[in-house]
């Protein structure tokens, strides 16, 4: 983004007043192929990544765009990225951590597929706080769950399921939970979590 984008979108964090000439000028500054989502305080948003600033125009204007500030990115990403890549393992097969993260995730998917379930696991990776898991679920027998006992016997009836759980979970106070997670997607369903939940982005196999 040049620097003009910057300096529009420096005025809507600062409350300067919007008309629809600054609306036009950001809209055609800003890349809306990184279409974001933004907490508000005091009806202005709240980037949860240093990395990207999300605004949202007023006026019944509602778009939510993400732009990228380049000063930014130099200043904060690498230390980011540094730090990210210092804590970033995958927990042991036989480890607390391991075992503590499938069981917690596993509490929403039975209620959700109706059917107790185990995991093969095909990516986990943790960081601090942060979780990241991508699974097949299966019966605890090894076999495939029965997906007619759920929500989504008519997705996978008509090849629409990608047969996946992808999750996301944060911990606090020594005690994982679950903080966002997909089943059956047959997209990339996490590209956006670093920048909806401020994870770090080394935590998923891909990232935008």
């Amino acid at each position: 983004m040049d620097q003009r984008a910057a300096v529009l979108l420096a005025r809507f964090v600062d409350g300067a007043p919007q008309d629809v000439t600054i609306r036009a000028e950001v809209s055609s500054a800003i890349d809306r192929s990184t279409v974001g989502v933004c907490r508000f305080e005091r009806n202005q948003c709240v980037s949860a990544s240093a990395a990207t600033i999300l605004i949202r125009m007023r006026y019944d204007w509602s778009l939510v765009f993400a732009a990228s500030v380049s000063a930014v990115l130099q200043l904060t990403l690498p230390a980011q990225t540094a730090r990210a890549a210092d804590c970033l393992h995958t927990p042991a097969a036989s480890s607390a951590e391991r075992k503590a993260i499938l069981n917690t995730l596993r509490k929403p998917v039975e209620r959700e597929l109706g059917q107790d379930v185990r995991f093969l696991v095909e990516k986990i990776s943790a960081c601090r706080n942060w979780a990241f898991v991508e699974a097949t679920p299966q019966k605890p027998t090894g076999q495939p769950v029965d997906w007619s006992m759920s929500s989504y016997a008519g997705a996978v009836k008509h090849d629409a399921c990608g047969f996946y759980v992808h999750a996301l979970l944060t911990r606090k106070s020594g005690r994982w939970r679950v903080r966002h997670y997909e089943v059956c997607a047959t997209d990339v369903p996490y590209v956006s979590w670093p920048i909806v939940y401020g994870a770090p982005p080394q935590l998923f196999p891909y990232t935008e």
